[in-house]
């Protein structure tokens, strides 16, 4: 039966593939009719503005690795006093990250033993420090997560800059998050109702944790569920798969529709080098799949190696890197040949212009979000690199970057203007 499915299921896809213009007509209709309000400029809890950022002292006596936490003293320091002190001697730290963890300015993933609300982000016993080495704006994380959150992209993790100082030497500037985790700050699941996280693995051996694959050859750990449910959501998730093939009625029957559109529109805009890769989520929830949460953005934007990645860059086309559709893969692929979900990206596309254009110009939102970090943070950044080399490239992956700060905050926002621009004429 199963083979049945999967064999109908690429007959349908391959035809459907080779229907031509997927590009929409009526655009300028859809963007009239629509009225309300599609998302909201949140309110951040922590109000740093004119304040130095808050201080995490970190320190430990042992060599902490990616394999293992040691134990460590953690000390957080709130320099506006809007929240209280957190001191522990028993807390715990261990490397993060995949390429990330070879870097020189390296992120940690820290551990209290009881749940921590760190800068009225929500209570959690884990927490992330972002290094951000391989972003010369150190933004592009923090841009996309407050972007996502006001597109209203849901369990979105909370940021927050911070300065940390790693036993007793300043480390610069990182970013404290909630990890993409279940919980009620977090990822609200109910775990012994069947509900699940999902993360997509590159292939079998890049994670020892509890997996399932699907008719189509795609491997996705099992981040948060219960181990009994496993033959439950590995049906649950071929059965979403084999619905594709038959329309969007289908899909509906297992999918909510709308977070596929926003995390492919979300995808598609930032263009994240990972996509389809590593750090893609799905998380299962009272019987529905859901797209997200999003995650991991300093190799999106335009931030990655000309020669390493060659799809995203167009050589073979000869095409500067803002264009380019890069997020059509995994379901999403199959999804895009269904007319009513191609509608369905356009429309909100076009929907959430305003919200797309203040990423990097003024506008009846206000002043775009570029300027608004950089009036916020831009001190902490002067002071980031004073112990980091703006202009070195740590890391193979990402672009050789200009030789100043300011010169590589403008690239980024021509990049996002000039793929905002080459989005609206594809789909125009």
């Amino acid at each position: 039966m199963r083979k049945k499915l999967y064999v109908l299921l690429t007959i349908i896809m391959i035809f459907l593939i080779s229907c031509g213009n997927y590009k929409k007509d009526n655009t300028s209709e859809s963007m009239e009719e629509s009225t309300k309000v599609p998302f909201t400029i949140a309110e951040k809890n922590y109000n740093h503005e004119g304040i130095a950022v808050p201080k995490i002292y970190i320190d430990t006596k042992l060599i902490p690795n990616r394999d293992e936490y040691v134990e460590a003293s953690i000390k957080i320091v709130d320099e506006s006093k809007q929240y209280s002190d957190i001191e522990v001697v028993n807390g715990k730290i261990k490397v993060r990250g995949h390429t990330t963890a070879y870097g020189t300015k390296i992120p940690y993933n820290i551990k209290f033993s009881d749940k921590k609300n760190i800068l009225g982000m929500g209570n959690s016993k884990k927490w992330c420090l972002i290094a951000n080495l391989f972003d010369p704006t150190l933004m592009r994380n923090m841009l996309a997560m407050d972007f996502a959150r006001n597109m209203g992209l849901d369990y979105t993790p909370k940021c927050e800059y911070i300065e940390l100082f790693y036993n007793g030497e300043d480390q610069g500037l990182y970013l404290i998050c909630q990890p993409v985790s279940e919980g009620k700050d977090k990822v609200d699941l109910d775990l012994s109702e069947g509900d699940c996280l999902l993360q997509l693995q590159p292939n079998y051996e890049y994670s020892d944790k509890m997996k399932i694959t699907t008719h189509t050859g795609l491997i996705f750990t099992i981040e948060e569920g219960k181990d009994k449910e496993i033959e439950n959501i590995s049906k649950f998730v071929n059965d979403f798969e084999n619905s594709i093939a038959y329309g969007i009625d289908a899909v509906e029957e297992y999918a909510d529709i709308d977070s596929f559109v926003d995390y492919y529109v979300f995808n598609e805009l930032f263009k994240d080098v990972d996509f389809a890769t590593s750090s893609t989520y799905f998380y299962i929830k009272e019987g529905k799949i859901y797209a997200g949460p999003v995650w991991d953005y300093d190799l999106s934007a335009g931030n990655v190696d000309y020669y390493y990645y060659e799809k995203y860059n167009n050589i073979e086309k000869h095409e500067e890197n803002y264009a380019g559709f890069y997020c059509q893969e995994l379901w999403f692929m199959y999804l895009w040949q269904i007319p009513e979900f191609r509608e369905k990206v356009i429309d909100r596309f076009f929907e959430i212009q305003p919200l797309i254009e203040n990423l990097t110009t003024d506008n009846e939102l206000g002043v775009n979000r570029i300027d608004n970090i950089i009036n916020i943070y831009g001190e902490d950044f002067k002071h980031n690199f004073t112990i980091w080399d703006v202009s070195y490239r740590y890391g193979p992956n990402s672009k050789i970057p200009l030789s100043t700060y300011e010169e590589n905050v403008e690239f980024l926002r021509s990049w996002l203007i000039n793929r905002n621009n080459w989005l609206k004429n594809e789909w125009t």
